[in-house]
């Protein structure tokens, strides 16, 4: 499983950044491209998007992998109420999926500068002990890596990058509506310059660095832990900060998309320390955590 090292997905939207990323990629001509493209039919404009990826890739030989989202496939994830998270969760099992049908070695995905800075934002909000702000250059999705290389790369230089190299992409409207808290955020960094943004940029990133050799610290004890596949007996053996991190990176490390707050870990951290077997601990919606044969499990329900 995701042992092919020349193939890779590709998620690809159909906006600038995606279709940027594309482009990239296939001028490397070093991997074979499987690229992935979710029609959710959320807009009236949604099947230009679709277009817009099949005629890149018709035009350059590339695979392409399409899912239109109906109305059945979408109560299949009606258990998780919020749009958003359902359309998270099709998309990323979508990618699963074609990385193992193609033995995909990862997923490129088109994060990029605007994003870090949007999440990082997020992260704050809910919670200021954190030793990482903003989206990682490489993380795991259930096994499957994911890279992110134009992490480094603000949107428009991506949008310039389109329209240097004639490449047409989609315009998502609904990213300037203030209807979702990102999509707020993105709204009051678009009015600041790029200087500007890069301020906040580095404030996360000084944040970051400070933290690295605790943040390098956690991560190989999350490792150990990860080898112990996440025993409850391990983690209480370790002093209250210390699980704390352990448990955000547990929740994050699958992309199960909880919103962290520094509240939501003390309140399961204590769920912990009771040692609460017989019960559940709910993290969002759908998912809650239980303790079953000395392990950590999430589940759905």
């Amino acid at each position: 499983m995701f042992n092919n090292k020349k193939t890779i997905v590709v998620g690809v939207s159909g906006g600038s950044d995606s279709m940027a990323l594309l482009d990239i990629l296939q001028k490397k001509d070093k991997y074979k491209i499987i690229a992935n493209h979710i029609n959710y039919h959320f807009r009236t404009d949604s099947n230009y998007d679709e277009e817009v990826v099949k005629d890149y890739c018709n035009k350059n030989d590339i695979k392409l992998e399409i899912l239109s989202v109906n109305d059945e496939l979408y109560q299949n994830y009606n258990y998780l109420k919020n749009k958003q998270s359902i359309a998270r969760e099709i998309r990323y099992d979508f990618y699963l999926r074609n990385a193992d049908k193609y033995q995909a070695s990862s997923l490129y995905l088109a994060h990029h500068k605007d994003d870090f800075i949007e999440t990082a934002i997020m992260q704050e909000s809910r919670s200021n002990s954190l030793f990482f702000y903003g989206i990682s250059e490489k993380s795991y999705y259930k096994g499957l890596k994911i890279k992110r290389p134009l992490i480094n790369k603000y949107k428009e230089e991506l949008i310039a990058y389109c329209s240097n190299n004639n490449i047409t992409f989609a315009i998502d409207s609904t990213n300037s509506q203030p209807i979702y808290e990102r999509n707020r955020i993105r709204i009051e960094l678009s009015k600041r310059t790029k200087i500007q943004k890069e301020k906040i940029y580095d404030y996360y990133k000084k944040i970051n660095d400070s933290n690295e050799i605790k943040r390098k610290k956690i991560e190989n004890l999350f490792q150990t832990w990860e080898k112990k596949i996440y025993n409850y007996t391990f983690l209480l053996k370790q002093k209250e900060e210390l699980r704390k991190h352990l448990l955000y990176r547990f929740l994050i490390n699958n992309d199960y998309f909880i919103k962290i707050s520094t509240n939501k870990l003390e309140g399961l951290d204590d769920f912990l320390i009771k040692g609460s077997k017989d019960k559940s601990y709910r993290l969002t919606e759908n998912l809650y955590l239980t303790i079953e044969n000395d392990v950590l499990v999430i589940k759905e329900k």
